[in-house]
């Protein structure tokens, strides 16, 4: 678990991100979503500038950074970060909720604060619960989810319910 593929992927996200922008203009509401791994190549091209209006972090093992405070945002910009919830410690290892973010927990953060820690300064998105962390990982973006209905939300320009 390391962090030189997402190193080498912020930049082309930068890129993407500002020909998106250099395209389009203010005439969208322009989001984010960093899943999973790709929630750190989010974070490090957020910490290095992004043009955007919300930043989504869902099932993540970290975003490089230990606060919203480090990111290089436009004012006004939204955070928001999801985990399924039904997470619990057993013995001091982490369990339910979502694998990605509890294997993040139980290594020591290797890539630095989840998006979800209380202190990082993001906006938490209710998505429901998941029991088992090995079926939730995945589901962010199953049909009639309540997650899905709040990434929907987001990306239209609205307030997550």
């Amino acid at each position: 678990m390391t962090d030189t593929m997402a190193r080498q992927a912020a930049p082309e996200l930068r890129s993407f991100v500002s020909g998106l922008n250099r395209g389009l203009g203010d005439q969208v509401n322009l989001t984010v979503i960093g899943h999973s791994y790709g929630s750190l190549v989010v974070g490090l091209a957020a910490q290095q500038g992004m043009n955007v209006d919300n930043v989504v972090f869902i099932g993540s093992p970290g975003v490089g950074v230990d606060s919203v405070h480090d990111f290089n945002l436009p004012a006004g910009a939204q955070v928001y970060a999801a985990e399924p919830g039904a997470g619990a410690s057993v013995g001091g290892v982490g369990v339910g909720g979502d694998y990605v973010s509890n294997l993040s927990r139980n290594l020591g953060h290797p890539f630095k604060s989840l998006p979800t820690d209380p202190g990082f300064g993001a906006e938490r998105i209710d998505i429901g619960n998941r029991a088992k962390s090995w079926e939730s990982h995945d589901d962010y973006y199953a049909k009639d989810s309540k997650s899905l209905s709040q990434l929907s939300r987001i990306v239209q320009g609205n307030r997550p319910l």
